[in-house]
């Protein structure tokens, strides 16, 4: 007899379908950890978010507010977490066939853990700083970024931001976050292959690993829905609190990324439109012009006659100047010594309105409108192609057609978002940036100190031909590196006395003496060009707030989100310009109000907004607020809003949803036409 062993049989069939469902189920435990790992991770970064900002919290916050943030805001994570274990899911759980494959998926996964840990951290980092700027999570703003000069952003933030000490939050994020995947990724929490009845006949197993699958897929269901409601969880369900920094808080800084992103991609396709207005676009323009006929052309809802308030004008300066709040013009901050430039001018007859809505928060959005005529729509005007030909709205465009030579000078970088080639073709004939005026310019992070600009325009200015001239300066705009004490700025003796009357003011001291730099350069420059040219009239605007210049550590919404419009000429100008102190507008209002002063009777022009000196709105809207004779609110907030002194209100909820439709009429127009050519319909939106 053969003492070696028989042969052994042959596998029977259904053999390896055990071992092959419990890789799998060895492989989907490790896919759960995975996703308690992202929770984690997301968890502490709300956390660390809120007290990185605590201090710009409301008093009043409770322990029912942080409860009902950490409850919505997991809701919101769990979809977050769930893409994050969806590779695992799909790449090594599934494909079953390739073995066992539980050492190299715990490898994969926990590298992937790590990745998203310190992305996560970085992302964190980036919008405690974004907030601090803008007040906001990211939003519109953030695409302006992109387009903008990187190199100074970068020097910009080394020198403002603390990107230092952010970096090294960074790096130390990540580095603990090899430790912590390294220990939670050690040995599997959930090894699914072993639960009960693993032992028994094949029913009994099947039962349990087919509850458990199905119990997953309804989880599943869940953490992709927040919701067993009809209606899954979205971004208006992250209003949970009446703080607004909670609120935020509460969809999570990926979120609000991924949702800024989707947003700035559904606001350049036809579905952008749908933000603004739900309807038919000719829907759009009936209730936005009930007292016109339809039209085949958008332009032609804008057509207006001039009533021929002809003053003797031959000359306008629009000087849009960074960051220039208008807060330090107002009571009781005007006593301070932040404007003295301004109201020295104010004193010999300027007329100051300082309840204007800038066009937007940031300045090339904010410059388009003031150029083009049109509010911003999210839709970075001046990279659009209808943007390469005038708009009908267009200021300088408009100019030309009275006559008058248009120019404009920058004292940075003409290719910045392609500016130079932008107010070209919207009707500039010349442009003046910082490589004529001065060569080797590049030491200066963003351009020119103010005064260098205004020396240049003086010194080349040709006064024989009416001229409408736009400015924008850039000295008031961190990382502040003026020379102070060369442009007699006394800065000690300025932050004494503001820190005499706001001890607790915890803004840096820079902001506000270039803030002074700014108001005196512009100041003393109007002066001089009123001596040297006759019949000229000076317009000063701010291209957005000064996102980091308040005193107060909470300031009233209207010191947030307020720019002046100061009006300043010889007698026989401001006689004629009939602009009450008291009224209230938007930047839009400025070609209008400027053309009607320019222009003779009949002259044919277009605009959107409405002449300043005619009749009273009862409420005027920029992308993100609007405002009343006397209160100002945030599109987004409604009904909740502030009077002017910054004291709360609810709005009758009817009235703030008539806000919202009219906010809605005004910006989805504008949004036809800068994607339209030539002011047509849209191709794909016809009017029906």
């Amino acid at each position: 007899m053969s003492k070696t062993s028989p042969p052994t049989p042959p596998d029977r069939i259904g053999v390896a379908r055990p071992r092959r469902r419990e890789c799998f189920l060895r492989q989907l435990g490790w896919d759960i950890q995975l996703w308690l790992f992202g929770m984690t991770t997301l968890i502490v970064a709300r956390v660390g978010f809120i007290i990185a900002l605590w201090g710009e919290l409301d008093d009043g916050v409770t322990v029912t507010d942080l409860l009902a943030v950490a409850e919505r805001g997991i809701r919101f994570d769990l979809a977050v977490a769930g893409l994050l274990a969806l590779p695992g899911l799909v790449f090594l759980s599934i494909p079953i066939a390739l073995g066992n494959l539980s050492a190299t998926g715990r490898s994969v996964r926990r590298w992937w853990a790590w990745t998203f840990w310190t992305l996560t951290g970085l992302v964190t980092v980036v919008a405690v700083g974004y907030y601090l700027e803008y007040h906001d999570l990211f939003n519109h703003s953030l695409f302006g970024l992109v387009y903008d000069d990187v190199v100074a952003i970068l020097r910009t933030i080394a020198r403002e931001y603390a990107l230092a000490e952010a970096v090294a939050v960074i790096l130390l994020v990540a580095a603990g976050g090899i430790l912590l995947t390294r220990f939670w990724f050690i040995r599997p929490w959930f090894d699914l292959s072993r639960l009960p009845g693993r032992y028994g006949p094949p029913w009994l197993r099947m039962t349990v690993h087919g509850s458990v699958l199905v119990v997953l897929a309804l989880a599943l269901i869940f953490i992709f829905r927040g919701s067993w409601d009809r209606v899954p969880l979205q971004e208006r369900h992250a209003e949970v609190t009446r703080h607004a920094l909670l609120n935020k808080a509460v969809l999570g800084n990926l979120r609000a990324l991924h949702e800024a992103v989707k947003l700035e991609s559904e606001l350049s396709g036809e579905e952008g439109l749908r933000r603004f207005h739900a309807g038919d676009p000719a829907e759009l323009t009936a209730r936005l012009f009930p007292d016109q006929p339809a039209r085949s052309r958008l332009d032609d809802y804008l057509r207006r006659q001039a009533a021929g308030r002809s003053l003797p004008v031959r000359h306008i300066f629009v000087i849009v100047a960074e960051g220039y709040s208008a807060w330090p013009l107002r009571e009781p901050y005007r006593r301070l010594p932040l404007t003295p430039g301004l109201q020295r001018l104010q004193a010999q007859g300027g007329v100051l309105l300082d309840r204007i809505l800038p066009a937007s928060d940031g300045t090339m959005n904010s410059l388009a409108t003031l150029v083009t005529g049109l509010p911003d729509a999210g839709l970075t005007t001046n990279y659009r192609p209808s943007a390469q030909r005038p708009f009908a709205t267009s200021l300088p465009s408009q100019f030309r057609r009275l006559g008058w030579i248009t120019r404009f000078y920058y004292g940075g970088s003409g290719t910045w978002q392609r500016l130079a080639d932008f107010v070209r073709d919207q009707g500039v004939t010349d442009v003046h940036t910082a490589i004529r005026i001065r060569r080797l310019w590049q030491n200066q992070v963003w351009g020119l100190p103010d005064h260098e600009l205004f020396d240049y325009i003086l010194r080349t200015f040709e006064p024989e031909q009416p001229s409408l001239n736009i400015i924008l300066t850039v000295s008031n705009h961190p990382p502040y590196t003026i020379d102070l004490a060369g442009a007699g700025i006394d800065a000690g003796a300025l932050e004494r006395d503001l820190r005499r009357v706001y001890p607790d003011s915890s803004a840096g001291m820079a902001a506000f003496a270039h803030f002074r730099y700014a108001d005196e350069a512009l100041a003393a420059f109007v002066a001089e060009a009123a001596r040297r040219f006759p019949g000229a009239l000076f317009v000063v605007t701010g291209d957005h707030c000064a996102r980091n210049l308040h005193l107060l550590h909470r300031p009233p919404l209207l010191d947030m989100h307020t720019v002046p419009l100061f009006f300043y000429g010889e007698p026989a100008v401001m006689a004629g310009l009939a602009l009450n102190p008291e009224t209230f507008g938007t930047q839009l209002d400025l070609i209008p109000t400027l053309i009607e002063r320019a222009a003779p009777s009949g002259f044919e022009y277009y605009a959107l907004g409405r002449d300043l000196g005619g009749e009273r709105p009862a409420v005027v809207f920029n992308r993100d607020c609007v405002l009343g004779p006397d209160f100002v609110a945030r599109i987004d907030a409604l009904p909740r809003a502030e009077d002017v002194q910054g004291h709360p209100l609810i709005l009758d909820r009817s009235a703030a949803d008539r806000m919202r439709r009219q906010h809605g009429l005004v910006t989805g127009f504008s949004w036809l036409r800068i994607m339209s050519v030539d002011g047509e319909w849209p191709a794909k939106m016809i009017a029906r």
